[in-house]
């Protein structure tokens, strides 16, 4: 039992230092919680941690009760967790430790093996996304209507599915379609945020103007597709042509975050 004990305390341990890095941790003589190397008194602890804080250490308790519930070593590899929304009243940086966490339980518990099983129930549409993209999790599933259906990340990432959409019509022979240009849009539209956080004095058309060589046809046509704007005067926009401005932005990116277009390569 005493082994046990302080296996359960190990874990509990480990689990809040993925979180807190030492700001809290575990007496494992009476499972008192410490916080800056005091230990909290009984009903101190209510006072001390938000929700949030609660949750995790609630969840950190949650994987340390594992080790109660097994006879032998053979039993950890017959251990199945369900996880319910378990980060209600989180911080969002917490969400991207609970999935490591999650995704390095053979890590915390190392009798457990590599190939675990859980289930997790989410309401958190980002929760579900960090799950699914990080490959933490082999099945998604959405549940709407009394329906289950399979998780699309389309809705949940609509600017990495616009730059795969870019990336196939640019080097892997996919054709444009009418979605293209609302595709073009949404990329510069994010960039533009992202390098200039104050976007108030920054226009889709100045982003243009200052990253995409100076290509008058280029920069038109892309300024165009990206604002809808058309004059009955202008030439179709070929095939060719659409290549050609998503080889642009692709090269750009490529150029500026290399990761992201590796991950469209990885998609194909």
């Amino acid at each position: 039992m005493c082994d046990k004990k302080e296996k359960v305390a190990e874990t509990i341990r480990k689990v809040l230092d993925y979180f807190f890095s030492g700001k809290y941790t575990l007496n494992s003589e009476n499972f008192q919680l410490i916080f800056n190397s005091r230990e909290l008194a009984k009903g101190q602890t209510g006072k001390v941690l938000s929700e949030g804080e609660k949750s995790i250490v609630a969840f950190a308790y949650y994987l340390g009760d594992a080790h109660i519930k097994v006879n032998s070593e053979e039993d950890y590899k017959r251990l199945f967790f369900i996880i319910d929304d378990s980060i209600s009243s989180m911080d969002f940086s917490y969400v991207y430790s609970l999935s490591g966490v999650i995704r390095e339980i053979q890590n915390i518990i190392p009798k457990i093996g590599s190939r675990y099983r859980y289930i997790i129930f989410t309401y958190n549409n980002d929760f579900m996304r960090i799950l699914n993209e990080n490959n933490i999790i082999t099945k998604a599933l959405l549940l709407s209507n009394d329906t289950i259906n399979e998780f699309d990340t389309n809705f949940s990432v609509p600017y990495i599915s616009h730059l795969i959409d870019i990336y196939r019509i640019a080097r892997k022979g996919g054709s444009p379609s009418h979605t293209t240009g609302n595709s073009i849009r949404h990329i510069i539209e994010t960039l533009t945020k992202f390098d200039c956080i104050s976007v108030s004095t920054e226009s889709i058309s100045d982003y243009i103007r200052q990253n995409i060589p100076n290509d008058k046809k280029t920069y038109t046509l892309i300024n165009d597709l990206s604002h809808g704007g058309w004059r009955s005067e202008q030439a179709p926009i070929t095939p060719n042509d659409y290549k050609d401005i998503c080889e642009v932005i692709v090269h750009h990116i490529e150029e500026r975050y290399p990761r992201q277009i590796e991950y469209c390569k990885s998609r194909f």
